[in-house]
């Protein structure tokens, strides 16, 4: 077959597009993500040449989604076609940037600090954070468009996305995100200069400078990096002397155009610094984080729990969907108590595996395990007030929620209250069925089943359910 297609180009690659969101690896919003910041250039002699800038988006499409691609063109053309990926405007950098990257790639990672030291005695940078990289932040539409920009920040520092700021309430990922820049460019564009830094180490270390007045010695090491993150900026506040040498570094970094991150437990307009200064913030692009949904909480609590295992080798610790949905019930908004909560199981597995008691953790087992990762599980919530908040709620009589009644108010009460026990206390399904007038087992299933089919995927009902939540862990 010619290649002087009758379609045009844009169109072919649409089409590609439309064939690749319908394949579960590359329909996710971080494939997509990838693939939206590619474009095609040619289709010569069977090979399609796509272009980009980012130099992630490069590597990723080639590790992970070239083959679907070419399946693709499969697809189209009834024949075998080649994918080429290439960075546009920085040939010449590039080639010693690639030789570099794959050098870099064939080594293990835990000898990245090694193959990357620091340039100079002053160059404080931590070494490379592995479990908070692109690769293993959950991505959904709470955090997408942070992802996305902090994804365009890390493949071409200072180049348009500049400056960039994340806010958005703690442990919600914002520190994930800025190290996951900082490894990506350690990593893969190791002859720019990076630091991360938090904000109350750069006030500590700038008073440490007035002390022993070494200010030029401060300047000249933070006015050196071509990438500067700076974490919870909000810790600025009243702190007039190392906020005017902040923008006297940020001034700079935008004039040179080197890159600036900063991140926040709140907006730009919310700190209470000089107005000035939070303008500055809010000049290039700033996106929030929101809280995650149920699924991104599973996703993230399986990687947390998947890095422990990793770490310590263990290769068959496995926990039952029931007990990571009572894990999920019990967490709030802020991420660190899933970590914690996967770390404890993790430790815990490792020191038990000898003894087969523990080879299968029960919801008991687990309750004591984790019971110290929540900050709200000082104050253990009963089955009796679930019921008692579901009843209040639906105007319904206890005797009604006990009883064998189908009626659609009362039913649909009593499954939630089931539910809700389900994923608020550590009880058996057996003794919650007791708990509701001696339901069998199976009914508390069914209800929990019901539930999630029809509840948490209807935002009204979803958020009638978060509510009764809320309620009664602040109760």
């Amino acid at each position: 077959m010619s290649d002087q297609i009758s379609t045009p180009l844009k169109t072919t690659w649409q089409q590609i597009l439309d064939l690749l969101a319908e394949i579960d690896e590359t329909k996710s919003s971080r494939a997509q993500g990838i693939l939206a910041n590619l474009h095609p250039i040619s289709l010569e002699n069977h090979i399609l040449l796509l272009g980009t800038e980012l130099v992630i988006a490069k590597q990723w499409t080639e590790k992970h989604y070239k083959k679907f691609i070419t399946d693709s063109l499969q697809i189209i053309f009834g024949e075998p076609y080649d994918v080429s990926v290439i960075i546009e405007n920085e040939q010449d950098s590039q080639q010693a940037q690639t030789q570099t990257t794959n050098k870099a790639s064939q080594q293990d990672t835990s000898t990245f600090s090694t193959i990357f030291p620091s340039k100079n005695k002053e160059d404080t940078t931590p070494p490379l954070i592995t479990n908070k990289t692109f690769e293993n932040f959950v991505v959904g539409e709470s955090n997408r468009t942070a992802y996305d920009t902090a994804l365009g920040v890390a493949g071409a520092p200072g180049a348009g996305l500049n400056p960039f700021f994340i806010y958005g309430r703690s442990g919600l990922g914002k520190t994930h995100l800025l190290f996951a820049i900082y490894n990506y460019i350690r990593r893969y564009l190791p002859h720019l200069k990076v630091c991360y830094e938090a904000t109350i180490d750069f006030v500590n270390e700038y008073i440490e400078a007035g002390a022993s007045h070494s200010y030029d010695r401060f300047r000249r090491k933070y006015f050196s990096y071509d990438v500067f993150l700076l974490d919870d900026v909000q810790q600025l506040e009243g702190k007039v002397e190392t906020t005017n040498m902040l923008f006297e570094l940020f001034n700079n970094f935008i004039m040179h155009n080197k890159a600036i991150v900063l991140s926040a437990d709140r907006s730009p307009s919310e700190i209470d610094i000089d107005e000035r200064y939070t303008s500055r913030f809010a000049m290039g692009i700033t996106a929030d984080i929101q809280k995650p949904t149920f699924e991104m909480k599973v996703a993230i609590f399986n990687n947390f729990k998947d890095y422990y295992c990793n770490t310590l080798r263990i290769n068959n610790f496995k926990l039952d969907n029931e007990i990571i949905e009572y894990i999920i019930g019990l967490s709030g908004p802020n991420m660190r108590e899933l970590d914690s909560a996967a770390m404890n199981l993790v430790y815990f597995y490792k020191s038990r595996r000898g003894d087969q008691n523990y080879q299968k953790f029960d919801l008991k087992t687990v309750a004591s395990v984790i019971k110290g990762s929540f900050s709200h599980t000082s104050k253990e919530i009963s089955i009796k007030e679930i019921q008692k908040a579901v009843e209040k709620h639906f105007n319904v009589t206890h005797n009604e929620l006990l009883s064998k009644s189908k009626k659609h108010d009362i039913s649909s009460a009593r499954q939630i209250a089931m539910y809700l026990s389900t994923v608020l206390t550590s009880a058996s399904t057996p003794d919650i069925g007791n708990a509701f007038g001696g339901f069998h087992h199976t009914a508390v299933m069914y209800a929990k089943k019901n539930i999630i089919k029809n509840y948490m995927s209807n935002p009204q009902k979803k958020a009638e359910i978060e509510n009764l939540v809320r309620l009664l862990r602040n109760s």
